[in-house]
């Protein structure tokens, strides 16, 4: 995978071995531990009910009882064995003070947390989904339960804006439940609360502070970056229409011409793709277009326009070309789009898609998903903007794993707009197959910080490395290493958006290839930073 340079047009193929075998176990709590590091980045340790302090490094395993520092510059990911998702944020304390989890038909699970400093985001487990009565976060202005949910919670320490004090945060699926001495109140979906004090009721707020959500700015409106209720830039409107969901097929095409003849996309365009090839490869890359030379084709399809009918990258070796093509039969599933940003998405089904270099058509399990956009962002307008932000994979095809199963789950990507780099990119999807997938970059042994990648090197040819790890079905309650690459590029000319895709292998307890892969619309997201 990769952006790589070819005269004065950027493009780039990719191969992740992707196929694997269908396993279901039921969770189980390990006889030692309630949980493990997916991720340790920077300063992390633990102090466990004894007092005895300990480096947690990644897949170090967590304890009932034990108090969970994360330093400066430094953020911690664990998975429970309920399969909870709990990441910690820079200068953090949480403590574990119960976790009671056997399987999932099991009366007597509960979980007790306490969130002392900081902040933290949680997807909840099957202690929240269905023990929700005896799940509880504890804080020190509020306890929180939860109606099965996603949600992000931060003490504030001089860092929520001006008056702002307790604790603020945010639901972004299901419903949590604030109470205190005050009172009780409920919050779901998109809303952001405020608790003050033990002795001040929460309460709703409409302009959530920039703790919660971060912006770019461009240069010219630094003056404007104390506000607290400034937190979007203005919409832009770009000149793709926005698609219909529809399915929809090419009709009949001359046996003598097979695959769907296209025009050239416009210099800036940007394609992502990602796909499982029958046999033993799953392929992803991105290709973009600038200059005179034609990489990407588009046509209107049954009066839908700009969906790409073909492709030519380059290799993982940097070689020699490959060519993807849509056959004449193929079909849109999938579909959909943002007319604001000038994207479109989908999935082409088809016997005949990805054509090899060769000469000879191969097969695709379950098709190519594909992430189309003529506006991507030049490197002159992203010179032009500062601060940080992160994006969250918000669109496209599905996420799918080796045997073409759809995954449940989120990527995250951060960004440092005035260092001119993705500073972390990292992921977690659960399959029907019992794994669970787990992402992030590299991190540098040295500085224990993941290794950030400039826009310069992603629009020349480079990559943003990949490390992770597959737990639950046949990965096993340890888990298994996986390794992988991730393209990300973007669109608008305030970086309003991005295009990216990633992909990682890796092999299970019995030596039987897995992996998870996909392409998307990324967008600034209200995620914890």
């Amino acid at each position: 995978m990769g952006f790589g340079m070819r005269s004065n047009v950027k493009k780039s193929f990719a191969l992740t071995l992707l196929i694997g075998l269908y396993f279901s176990i039921a969770p189980a709590q390990a006889a030692t531990g309630v949980g493990k590091a997916i991720i340790s980045i920077g300063k992390v340790s633990t102090t466990n009910k004894d007092g005895v302090e300990s480096k947690l490094k990644r897949r170090g395993k967590v304890f009932e009882g034990d108090t969970i520092s994360v330093g400066e510059k430094s953020r911690l990911q664990l998975r429970f064995v309920d399969n909870q998702l709990v990441v910690l944020k820079a200068n953090t304390i949480f403590r574990i003070d119960e976790y009671k989890f056997k399987d999932k038909d099991d009366n007597e699970k509960s979980a007790a947390l306490s969130l002392l400093k900081g902040g933290m985001r949680s997807v909840t487990g099957l202690i929240g989904k269905s023990a929700r009565d005896k799940y509880k976060v504890k804080t020190p202005v509020a306890t929180m339960g939860v109606r099965g949910t996603h949600y992000v919670i931060q003490i504030c320490s001089g860092n929520c804006g001006a008056g702002v004090k307790g604790i603020v945060g945010t639901v972004v699926q299901g419903a949590i439940v604030m109470s205190n001495d005050a009172g009780t109140q409920e919050f779901g979906a998109d809303q952001f609360f405020n608790v003050p004090s033990n002795d001040e009721a929460p309460k709703a707020i409409s302009n959530p502070p920039r703790v919660l959500i971060s912006r770019a700015t461009t240069t010219t409106d630094e003056e404007d970056s104390t506000e607290d209720s400034s937190t979007s830039t203005e919409a832009v409107t770009f000149s793709s229409p926005e698609q219909p969901t529809v399915t929809t097929t090419t009709g009949t095409v001359s046996p003598t011409d097979p695959f769907i003849k296209g025009t050239p996309a416009p210099n800036g365009a940007l394609l992502a793709i990602a796909g499982i090839k029958t046999g033993t490869n799953g392929a992803g890359g991105a290709v973009g277009q600038e200059g005179s030379n034609a990489l990407i084709d588009v046509a209107t399809v049954n009066g839908v326009g700009n969906q790409p009918v073909s492709a030519i990258l380059i290799d993982n070796f940097g070689s020699s070309e490959f060519q993807v093509k849509v056959g004449s039969v193929g079909v849109v599933t999938e579909q959909g789009g943002d007319g604001t940003l000038g994207i479109n998405w989908g999935r082409w089904k088809s016997t005949e898609v990805v054509f090899e270099d060769d000469g000879s058509p191969s097969t695709l399990l379950s098709g190519l998903a594909f992430v189309y956009s003529p506006n991507s962002t030049t490197m002159a307008q992203l010179g032009a903007l500062s601060g940080s932000q992160t994006y969250s994979l918000s669109a496209g095809p599905n996420i799918q794993d080796a045997m073409g199963n759809n995954l449940s789950g989120g990527t995250i990507v951060d960004v440092d707009f005035a260092a001119s780099q993705v500073t972390d990119f990292f992921g977690s999807y659960t399959g029907t197959s019992g794994h669970n997938y787990f992402f992030g970059a590299v991190v540098d042994p040295m500085t224990e910080s993941a290794i950030p990648v400039s826009f310069a090197t992603l629009q020349s040819g480079g990559e943003i490395p990949l490390v992770g790890d597959c737990s639950g079905g046949s990965c096993g309650m340890v888990g298994v290493d996986l390794t992988g690459s991730a393209g990300f590029r973007f669109i608008g000319p305030n970086a309003e958006g991005a295009v990216g895709y990633f992909g990682l292998n890796g092999t299970d307890t019995a030596s039987n290839p897995i992996g998870v892969s996909g392409a998307g619309l990324f967008t600034p997201s209200m995620m914890l930073r």
